[in-house]
């Protein structure tokens, strides 16, 4: 059976490129995602927890992650909820 070929590009538009230099919108910046100080405190919560949280999720703190206490699934395990 012979193979199917892609159309062709709209007229106008760019075909994209698998570019070794391709790069995430928002840029590869070291720090990126890291200030928490824009993000919502939940009801309950603190600051000082939130950037904590942040923290963990990046493996700063004791190389850990949200899978270790919250399960692979993020559906929670008996260390923490989901």
């Amino acid at each position: 059976m012979p193979r199917s070929q892609a159309a062709p590009a709209p007229a106008g538009v760019i075909p994209a490129t698998n570019s070794a230099d391709a790069r995430p919108p928002e840029g590869i910046h070291p720090d990126a995602g890291k200030d928490t100080g824009a993000l919502p405190v939940p009801k309950g919560y603190t600051k000082e927890q939130v950037a904590l949280g942040n923290r963990v999720f990046h493996g700063e703190i004791a190389d850990g992650t949200c899978g270790g206490c919250h399960g692979a699934d993020g559906k929670g395990s008996p260390v923490a909820p989901d």
